[in-house]
């Protein structure tokens, strides 16, 4: 299954594989309980690959999942997969730091810093995928400089 985490408001491209999937009405579970699962109906790519969107989870908040996929309403796989809902990334709680944010930062060389990325319950993530935008600007805002950013896939960029 990839992805295996994503945000809890859902709409993220998964796509399952497994053996002996068949066409017809492909839904896909998210939830550990009755009370807490959402269906998605998926798509039949082939007999090893099921494509859907990860449902949103808003209401139930960041957790792991159970993920259970139903053809033609044959009962629910037993196969256990597991989806990991995070909650969404908020750059107001997330922070810089190292050498590269530092007042006096020679022009033209590059010079390392890092985003430690935090959720909107201030936690540190666990997981990347995030996009951030990085604008690096002078103190007089006459000089401008390009940055990249590499995801270490741990909330670390």
């Amino acid at each position: 299954m990839s992805p295996q985490a994503g945000p809890v408001f859902g709409e993220k491209d998964m796509v399952i594989k497994g053996l002996r999937f068949k066409p017809g009405k492909v839904q896909v579970r998210f939830g550990n309980t009755e009370k807490n699962q959402v269906v998605v109906d998926a798509e039949y790519i082939d007999n090893e690959t099921i494509h859907c969107r990860t449902a949103n989870y808003e209401q139930f908040g960041p957790m792991p999942v159970d993920v259970k996929v139903s053809i033609n309403g044959e009962g629910w796989t037993v196969n256990k997969l597991v989806f990991n809902y995070f909650a969404n990334t908020a750059a107001r709680n997330s922070m810089a730091f190292g050498p590269g944010v530092l007042p006096k930062v020679i022009s033209g060389v590059e010079v390392p810093f890092h985003i430690q990325a935090r959720d909107t319950i201030n936690e540190r993530r666990t997981s990347g995928g995030d996009n951030f935008s990085v604008r690096i600007v002078s103190a007089d805002g006459l000089v401008t400089g390009d940055a990249r950013t590499t995801d270490l896939q741990d909330g670390r960029y």
